[in-house]
């Protein structure tokens, strides 16, 4: 069997969960056949945001199937005539701030690749020239993530933050104000940044010193400038790049496997396990809960209606890219009503009826986010201002509720 045919054969291991998220109207076979019948006529490998043929080895590609489904559902769904031709666009763009969708990534791609080739300049110029860090400034700080990605967004994220890293470098421009996300689960970013190759070298660079005690901020800023921000060494940009194409084979430049632990050794433990969670509501029986929440396949913790129903509102937003949950407003109707959907009357009239989804009620919220995180024993639930989110450190796996 030939690799496309491998690829597009071991996709259908793809969960249900992830297809319903990205193809809420059921196309996701149509979309998935569409994309790899025109990968059949690939004249040059995709070299930007991701590099296709690290991707489209077979142990590789087996791999993200079970790490990263969410990059392959990502990229049937955009479809392959634009996922080839990010690095084609040369509009002049306005850059203001930009909350980077897939409805936006023709713009995001834009902004990144305008970068590239100003830093290289800036790298030249031995970062003196303080018009260029203007411009590179302005550009990153128009870019921003709602939220840690793990699709083909995450492969922007990882170049955005990498050439966030690189223009501080001297230690001497303040890159506060630039939106900046690592993705925390492990083993999603070893392979968002397998996929990325050469350009997540900077960020690899900080979470290897991140692992230290101290951090050293100088240790880091003359790793990056020895190892990678030199003219001899820093990537020319995607469009630049067609002789490199036939040089080496793309996605093990500078021995990128190297630094990269492999799939299951993240940390020496087993990561098919590792910083899971499933949330398992459940009727309540002679008036005592009966949820369950798994962390990292051990017993289930028993919890209660109002902190298990807080808990699971807040993720399922988080996994449906809705708003997040706000200690003064009131919980939307319509959420409960998805969530619920197709549960007796009986069922919706018991769950999320806690006094905490008042917004008069601000403090419930804050005794309901310390309730988990105390039951579990983790920081799960964090808050910024008075909006409550989860910590990107874990997967997790809503069961739905029980119907009757």
């Amino acid at each position: 069997m030939d690799t496309i045919e491998y690829c597009r054969l071991h996709s259908s291991q793809i969960s249900d969960k992830i297809k319903d998220e990205y193809f809420p109207n059921g196309d996701y076979d149509t979309k998935k056949d569409d994309f790899f019948d025109k990968l059949k006529n690939l004249h040059a490998p995709i070299i930007f945001p991701f590099e296709s043929q690290f991707l489209l080895k077979k142990e590789n590609y087996r791999k993200i199937v079970q790490v990263l489904p969410e990059f392959l559902a990502s990229i049937f769904q955009l479809g392959f005539d634009k996922v080839t031709t990010f690095v084609e666009y040369n509009d002049q763009i306005e850059k203001k701030d930009l909350l980077v969708t897939n409805k936006n990534l023709r713009h995001a791609s834009e902004v990144i690749l305008d970068s590239h080739l100003l830093l290289r300049d800036l790298i030249l110029s031995g970062y003196n020239d303080q018009y260029l860090k203007n411009v590179i400034f302005k550009n990153l700080k128009s870019l921003n993530f709602r939220k840690t990605h793990y699709d083909i967004i995450g492969c922007f994220q990882v170049i955005h933050s990498s050439f966030n890293l690189l223009l501080d470098l001297p230690g001497n421009t303040s890159t506060r104000e630039i939106d900046f996300k690592v993705p925390m689960n492990d083993l999603k970013r070893i392979w968002l940044y397998k996929l990325v190759g050469d350009l997540s070298i900077p960020q690899q660079m900080l979470m290897q010193q991140k692992n230290l005690d101290p951090v050293d901020l100088q240790i880091i800023r003359a790793k990056i400038m020895s190892g990678f921000a030199n003219p001899h060494i820093f990537p020319k940009a995607p469009k630049e790049e067609e002789d490199r194409i036939t040089d080496k084979q793309i996605g093990t430049g500078k021995n990128i496997d190297e630094r990269v632990p492999e799939y299951g050794e993240v940390n020496g433990q087993n990561s098919d396990t590792e910083k899971q969670i499933t949330l398992i509501p459940k009727n309540a029986e002679k008036r005592s809960s009966k949820n369950q929440i798994i962390v990292n396949g051990k017993d289930p913790i028993t919890v209660q209606n109002a902190p298990f129903d807080f808990l699971y509102w807040i993720v399922w937003c988080d996994q449906n890219n809705r708003s997040q949950l706000n200690a003064s407003e009131e919980i939307s109707s319509d959420y409960k009503a998805q969530i619920l959907k197709g549960c007796s009357e009986k069922i919706v009239k018991s769950r999320f009826t806690a006094t905490w989804i008042n917004k008069d009620n601000v403090q419930k919220k804050w005794d309901a986010q310390s309730q988990i995180n105390k039951r579990l024993g983790i920081d799960l639930v964090g808050s910024g201002g008075e909006t409550f989110s989860i910590s990107d450190e874990y997967d997790i796996e809503l069961r739905p509720y029980p119907t009757k």
